[in-house]
């Protein structure tokens, strides 16, 4: 990403240079602080004006990457919690649509058959939790939206989560 900023490309320190990138490998170094996670970057050149830019071009490219790839993840984790929450609802549409189905076939909610309380009860009880589940899928939703945008806009969040997504799937886990 550095190389192709126009800015840098045509900087004395590349000239000559087949390809400007292993220019920059070979003298860019950065390191990521123990105790504070910043990632510390430096580039070793002859010109000190070029280390600046190129410093600053390597940072802003790192920054995207990070970005990019914040987003991509938040985005297909969005993708699949909204699948999931679709898959839900179709399971208790069709769940429901079963249910009176079976109960207009058997008669369960006639008057006078003596069942109907009883069927009344357990069919009031389960659009209770019905009403209780969409609730709460309502408020994870807007928690994960929440949390989705404070880690978009704090890069320190950003850097945490992925250091701990290279460290693999089992350092998330709470």
């Amino acid at each position: 990403l550095a190389t192709g900023m126009d800015d840098i490309r045509t900087l004395p320190t590349f000239a000559g240079a087949k390809n400007p990138l292993d220019v920059i490998r070979g003298n860019v170094n950065a390191d990521m602080g123990r105790e504070d996670q910043l990632v510390k970057v430096s580039y070793v050149s002859r010109n000190a004006d070029d280390s600046v830019k190129i410093n600053n071009a390597v940072i802003k490219a790192y920054k995207q990457l990070t970005e990019e790839r914040t987003q991509s993840r938040a985005a297909d984790l969005l993708k699949q919690v909204r699948q999931e929450k679709n898959k839900g609802e179709q399971e208790v549409e069709t769940n429901s649509q079963a249910l009176l189905q079976f109960q207009d076939k058997n008669g369960m909610l006639t008057p006078g058959n003596g069942k109907s309380s009883l069927v009344e009860d357990r069919l009031a009880s389960l659009s209770t939790a019905l009403t209780q589940a969409h609730l709460q899928t309502l408020s994870d939703q807007s928690e994960y939206e929440r949390l989705s945008k404070v880690v978009q806009d704090d890069p320190a969040v950003t850097r945490q989560l992925n250091h701990l997504a290279a460290q693999g799937p089992d350092a998330l886990r709470l």
